[in-house]
């Protein structure tokens, strides 16, 4: 017999003898749990990417929708003397709570009788009728609707600036998400007590 036959009979024997799908050897079973591991791995992961992909999402539009209410004072002594309130937010602010205070009191400015004993008590500091803007609530702000007037007068008086650089205000509003956001507008001097401070929550 040549070297050939001997070698392809060796090889033939071998082919013959080497473990097939379905034998049970060491390799079939460690492969199996090899691909079932990372078959595992694959799902886990993509598990994982979608969870934090929709929880970005979630981020993304409540952020493309959160109101940003901010109060303004003017004091200035070319125009008349005012406070107001401005949506400089993306979304629209439901207002659920409008509260000014000034010289030791607070006043609801969700309430008549609470605007009115305002007014009074600036008529007679001021001696100007006042302008106020009520709220019904619940109250929508829109988004870049302008500044809404809680309170100011028709002619630019000294005493008018004097008496709203005390004003401190409290709005708590409220977004389409039902998420509670809270605005500020604190005295001209900081000196000055804040009778809001031990109202707010």
């Amino acid at each position: 017999m040549d070297t050939v036959s001997v070698v392809t009979d060796t090889l033939l024997v071998a082919v013959s003898q080497a473990p097939t799908a379905g034998t049970n050897t060491w390799i079939n079973p460690l492969w199996t749990i090899a691909s079932t591991i990372g078959t595992l791995l694959v799902a886990v992961a993509a598990l994982l990417y979608s969870v934090w992909a929709g929880r970005q999402q979630q981020e993304h539009d409540r952020l493309m929708v959160k109101p940003i209410l901010t109060f303004y004072r003017q004091v200035a002594s070319d125009k008349p003397a005012g406070v107001y309130v401005g949506n400089n937010g993306l979304g629209v602010a439901e207002v659920v709570e409008l509260r000014i205070g000034y010289r030791g009191r607070v006043y609801n400015m969700c309430e008549v009788e609470s605007m009115r004993s305002f007014a009074a008590v600036l008529l007679q500091q001021t001696g100007l009728n006042l302008a106020m803007g009520h709220m019904d609530l619940p109250h929508h702000i829109m988004p870049a609707e302008g500044r809404l007037e809680i309170v100011g007068t028709t002619r630019d008086s000294a005493y008018a600036r004097t008496a709203f650089k005390e004003i401190a205000c409290f709005a708590k509003y409220k977004s389409i998400y039902g998420e509670i956001h809270t605005a500020s507008l604190l005295p001209w001097d900081p000196a000055t007590p804040n009778p809001l401070d031990s109202t707010r929550k």
